[in-house]
């Protein structure tokens, strides 16, 4: 009575093949599995990071290029910094280099400002170090303002801190409740438009974002969440594969988007991280659309009444 087939026994050998796909990250599946407990995540799988140039779209001129940044803090006691724009701190730090760069206000607190600068290659960056570390202290125009450097001359490391979120084998769980989805912040809408519109192309976006691995899904939040208005929008990619989720982090990593018109070039400074809110999730993207349909009543409301008083005033 307890010799097994040789069906059975196949069968349990497929059983255990198949044994990544439990739905949900609680211990679900088969009984097998919920007696073993949960898997923990599996480690990272092999990646390189992406050269310091890697086409995404072609037909539209758009690739990812490496970025080499450097930060400024400029300190100064409470109120005097509130004293200066913000403008004519961006103009004396890049007096104190003889190149070009590009200066962007980080953060503001009432004691310190912090400028980050994009430069054209990694040794104008180690340069800019060594020239604003040469004038750390020096008064900047005729306040007491003082800059100091706070070196950043090396690509930041591939921080893998979001895996501390994720604690259940990638296979274990529900899509959006695993590592499978990137926030991909500040990407220009017209890059990625539909023609003559002001509407994202999700198709374009996830034929991009596609060449790391295969995509499950795309959704596109402009940024003022206010609709066709918006001049940039995040991208939330989520993909079918573990291997596929780890190759975009790592290939978006310290990057930028470069966009080529004929000789002309723009770039747009973008922000890529894990998402750690089930924004991707089945509830999450229910939540995402009553949402919206919320915005479009009250915009139709007001609207509505816009319509009635101008009639009012006829």
């Amino acid at each position: 009575a307890g010799v097994r087939t040789l069906a059975e026994l196949l069968a349990e050998k497929k059983r255990q093949a198949q044994d990544g796909g439990a739905p949900d990250c609680s211990g679900g599946g088969d009984r097998s599995r919920r007696d073993r407990g949960p898997r923990p995540l599996q480690p990272l799988p092999e990646f390189e990071l992406a050269d310091k140039e890697l086409p995404l779209l072609e037909e539209r001129g758009l690739a990812l290029q490496e970025t080499y940044q450097a930060a400024v803090a400029v300190r100064a006691t409470e109120g005097e910094l509130a004293r200066m724009r913000m403008w004519e701190l961006r103009e004396h730090i890049a007096s104190l280099l003889p190149f070009e760069a590009t200066w962007t206000l980080l953060s503001e607190t009432p004691q310190v400002a912090t400028f980050v600068g994009r430069f054209q290659c990694r040794s104008d960056v180690d340069r800019a170090c060594a020239l604003i570390a040469g004038a750390s202290g020096v008064k900047l125009g005729q306040s007491s303002v003082r800059a100091v450097l706070q070196p950043q001359s090396q690509c930041p490391p591939f921080v893998e801190r979001w895996r501390e979120d994720f604690p259940h084998h990638f296979d274990d769980c529900e899509p959006g409740h695993r590592p499978d989805t990137i926030a991909i912040a500040g990407i220009p809408v017209r890059w990625f438009a539909r023609a003559n519109t002001r509407e994202v192309d999700i198709e374009l976006v996830k034929k991009a974002f596609g060449r790391f691995g295969p995509v499950r899904a795309v959704d596109a939040i402009r940024a003022d969440a206010s609709g066709p208005g918006s001049l940039d929008f995040t991208a939330l990619v989520q993909y079918h594969t573990y291997a596929g989720f780890v190759r975009a982090l790592a290939s978006l990593h310290n990057k930028h988007l470069a966009m080529r018109d004929g000789a002309r070039e723009m770039q747009a400074a973008i922000t890529a991280r894990v998402d750690t809110s089930a924004a991707m999730s089945a509830e999450g993207i229910a939540q995402r659309r009553a949402a919206e349909r919320d915005r479009e009543r009250r915009a139709a409301a007001q609207a509505e009444q816009a319509r009635a008083a101008d009639e009012a005033r006829r």
